[in-house]
């Protein structure tokens, strides 16, 4: 299953991190793991690129961001999951990028 965003049908903003809380308050049984994987993992895969998005990886598109969080294991992913604020940091293609 994946989770993404390119409306206003589901929430009040297009943040995919709004779009995962949502998802984590209406099926409280899914964990955090799994909420990220439909956000990363799992559509790279449903778009046959899995050999160079949705991973943290060697080779793979840098597109990443930095959440403050705390906690280890399913604490840190829910924290992640449940993160509601500006972005402190934003990298795009492997650069640094401003928020």
């Amino acid at each position: 299953m994946c989770v993404g965003t390119d409306s206003l049908a589901s929430n009040a903003d297009l943040s995919l991190l709004a779009e995962m809380r949502q998802l984590s308050t209406r099926e409280p049984s899914l964990r955090p793991e799994e909420l990220l994987e439909m956000v990363t993992i799992n559509p790279a895969t449903a778009l046959g690129e899995h050999h160079r998005l949705g991973r943290i990886a060697p080779g793979y598109a840098a597109d990443l961001i930095a959440i403050p969080a705390s906690g280890v294991g399913d604490h840190l992913l829910q924290g992640i999951v449940e993160f509601d604020g500006t972005m402190p940091w934003v990298m795009v293609a492997g650069e640094n990028s401003t928020c």
